[in-house]
């Protein structure tokens, strides 16, 4: 094909705008012939040309290419992040430590989800000392609704903050750079979707059509879904069917009649226990499942906080504080 020598012509230029029209061109005519060349452009491209190394990452997506781990170091976590997901997500065995990186850097941003798409890779591939480090962050809570005693208990209401603030990120585009791509990744497949990582929350890989603009805005999506019902979804998918003991639940509900101090305490304290038999339980699953070692057995400890729900007729009255605020 006559255009392959122009395009390799293109990449293996100084100028930054036609190694940018190379890109978009392989991309466009699924130029197969080329990748060799564009995986050797993108190990070359400087970081601050940004725009070429995004479409060359674009390119590279396109066309089913898959990085050794070198190569993948090469990647634009940021402004390329969703095709660079795309070429993590056909090895991720061999890519388990920048899957590792995204999921970290994304995971407590609240924005996005792009964590959700790492996690499901590195959960579908039981990475390991993964399961180690959800485990170890899963925020758990007993829910304890305190009634007089004899008393039927009033409704309480309750909600889960489970939506963060979206945003846009915007890089300024110099005249007489190609067609820019735009991305999304989307939890709710529809049919034809390219499915980049299944799991408790499917991650939907979206490549909206090129367009020519001066400035590339790329979306993050608000999230809209507890990030700790995903995690503990993932915990199942690797521990397994070894079922061992308690159920481990992120919210233990609990009711009690407050009589004194010392019995409110006390059965606070049984309500503990409970929760945090649970939690060792799963992790001796998580153990005989083998995708957590002895070692981070041993030093795991659950993160459990109370909720109180005063539904006393006299709730002007001040509770005791629960155990952990004693401490």
């Amino acid at each position: 094909m006559q255009l392959v020598p122009d395009v390799l012509e293109l990449l293996q230029s100084t100028e930054r705008r036609d190694v940018a029209w190379g890109a978009h061109l392989a991309g466009e005519h699924d130029l197969r012939e080329v990748v060799p060349e564009l995986r050797r452009t993108l190990l070359q491209c400087q970081t601050e040309n940004r725009i070429a190394r995004l479409l060359l990452i674009d390119a590279l997506a396109r066309l089913g290419a898959e990085f050794t781990v070198r190569e993948a170091t090469s990647l634009d976590l940021d402004l390329a992040l969703e095709p660079s997901l795309a070429i993590l997500a056909r090895n991720p065995n061999r890519h388990s430590g920048k899957l590792r990186e995204v999921f970290d850097a994304h995971a407590t941003s609240r924005r996005g989800h792009a964590w959700v798409a790492a996690g499901n890779l590195l959960a579908a591939t039981r990475a390991r000392g993964f399961a180690h480090e959800v485990l170890s962050k899963l925020s758990l809570r007993i829910q304890v609704t305190v009634t007089d005693p004899g008393a039927e208990p009033r409704s309480v209401g309750v909600g889960f903050g489970g939506g963060a603030a979206g945003g846009m990120r915007a890089i300024r585009i110099p005249p007489g750079y190609p067609p820019i791509p735009s991305y999304d990744l989307l939890l709710v497949p529809k049919p034809g979707d390219f499915v980049l990582a299944e799991g408790p929350k499917s991650t939907v890989f979206s490549r909206r059509r090129a367009a020519v603009r001066r400035t590339l805005r790329v979306r993050i999506r608000n999230r809209r879904y507890r990030s700790g019902v995903v995690k503990l979804g993932w915990l199942e998918q690797m521990a397994g069917e070894n079922a061992l003991g308690h159920e481990l639940r992120l919210d233990a509900w609990r009711t009690t009649e407050f009589v004194d101090a010392e019995t409110y305490e006390r059965d606070l304290r049984v309500f503990a226990a409970e929760q945090e038999a649970a939690f060792q339980d799963f992790a001796d699953r998580l153990r005989a499942a083998r995708v957590m070692t002895e070692e981070e057995r041993a030093r795991i400890r659950p993160s459990i906080r109370f909720v109180i729900h005063d539904a006393r007729q006299d709730s002007a009255s001040k509770l005791p504080n629960p155990p952990e605020q004693n401490r």
